[in-house]
């Protein structure tokens, strides 16, 4: 109200610093709306403040310099300006714009109007309150005589308020981004383990997580975010499909599922990526969320990979796994289902591994096996490296899968009952 009432034509003439503060200011509030109403549109979709957040001292000095230059009390100036403003907030969609999924991140300034929303209803309370106060408390602050202390009080007092709202959800936003990193105690742990010169890159494989399916990418790449933040080595990203959600420079390479072997990226002999994919090379350090590698290869490339399981273990209805690594002669498949569940069939087949594309396929079928199980393991003997080993789910309730190479085969160890039964 204080930018328009300035702008309006009046008898004193601008100074020129005043002309340039009001040329600066329009220009800045029109693009920088521009700006936020075309980030609504990208996820997390709704209302994002943030990218307001550069014009509000702007604002805040047109406000003061409105105290200032003492603009003549036209109220009916001030009410049809008042009555316009107050048009504009009658017809905002109040309700979608404050319960919005970008609101904890994106809108901290707007907490204060979600909770009064909350208690009086968004389409009923709140905009009644909102049209009322758009026009009484210009027209109070333009009749009053000391309208400057009543005018900055209000405001002062309403930014303290808001501060305190926007602070207590960043904390429990800050909360909530710690527990999805799950970074260790010391959160510097990448230049505890290589040093701070070093220059460890992200392998982003969330192209083939389940995640990237249902579209949360948050929980995905959170680790990695959380960790930049707090390690100087974090500096690259090197993607397999899927990119980094973030305008940052990041290489984009191939993985060849038939060999394992990464192609098109930057060397690389320190490496990041998700527990869910190994890399041939030492394992230095892990957190729940990542695995730190040095000594990696070059090209890089990755001893196994399982597909369809969600990072805290949770299977979906199709799980595999992957290996491009020598020595295994079965895989273990250990499901964990909730206590009084009942039996779901499992079909599991193993065989070689190949290429199909982009994407990996079973070749060969070498091994199968179909059970209803509650939970237990499952163990199923897989031809030499490559091999692929995938789990289908019957409708129910899956629980959580662990694959598992092994050096003995299921056979074997049969034989070796089998001898030591007949000795006794």
């Amino acid at each position: 109200m204080a930018l328009v009432l300035l702008t309006l034509p009046r008898a004193a003439p601008r100074r020129p610093a005043e002309r340039a503060f009001l040329a600066v200011t329009w220009a800045s509030l029109g693009w920088f709306l521009v700006i936020g109403g075309l980030s609504g549109s990208w996820e997390p979709f709704g209302l994002k403040e943030r990218y307001l957040f550069y014009v509000q001292p702007l604002l805040l000095l047109a406000l003061v310099l409105w105290v200032e230059v003492d603009v003549a009390r036209r109220l009916r100036v001030v009410l049809l300006t008042a009555g316009v403003l107050a048009l504009c907030v009658a017809f905002l969609p109040l309700r979608s714009l404050l319960t919005a999924p970008s609101l904890p991140g994106n809108a901290l300034g707007m907490e204060v109007f979600r909770r009064v929303g909350n208690l009086v209803g968004f389409d009923g309370g709140l905009r009644a309150l909102l049209v009322v106060a758009v026009i009484a408390l210009p027209l109070a602050a333009a009749a009053l005589a000391r309208r400057r202390v009543a005018a900055l009080a209000f405001v002062a007092l309403f930014v303290a308020g808001s501060a305190a709202f926007a602070a207590r959800i960043a904390d429990d936003q800050a909360h909530a981004v710690a527990a999805t990193a799950s970074l260790p105690a010391d959160r510097s742990w990448v230049d505890a383990a290589v040093g701070k010169g070093t220059n460890a890159t992200l392998l982003n494989t969330s192209n083939f997580m389940p995640e990237t399916v249902r579209g949360q990418l948050f929980p995905i790449f959170a680790p990695w975010w959380e960790t930049q933040f707090w390690n100087r080595s974090a500096r690259s990203v090197d993607s397999l499909g899927s990119p980094e959600p973030l305008p940052l420079a990041q290489s984009s390479g191939t993985l060849d599922w038939a060999t394992g072997l990464v192609s098109g990226v930057p060397p690389a002999s320190v490496v990041l990526v998700d527990p869910r994919f190994e890399v041939a090379g030492r394992r230095r350090a892990a957190t729940s969320t990542l695995v730190l590698y040095d000594r990696v290869a070059s090209p890089p490339r990755l001893v196994s990979a399982t597909e369809g399981v969600f990072r805290d273990g949770e299977s979906s209805a199709y799980a595999a796994y992957d290996r491009w690594e020598r020595g295994a002669r079965a895989a273990r498949i250990t499901i964990v289902r909730p206590a009084g569940s009942n039996p779901i069939g499992v079909h599991v087949r193993a065989g070689t591994l190949r290429a199909n594309g982009s994407a990996p396929a079973m070749g060969h079928v070498t091994a199968t096996r179909d059970v209803d199980l509650g939970s237990g393991t499952i163990t199923v003997p897989v031809p030499r490296a490559p091999f692929r080993v995938e789990v289908r789910f019957d409708p129910g309730v899956r629980g959580t899968i662990r694959f598992t190479p092994s050096r003995r085969a299921e056979t074997s160890r049969r034989r070796g009952s089998a001898r030591r039964a007949l000795t006794r």
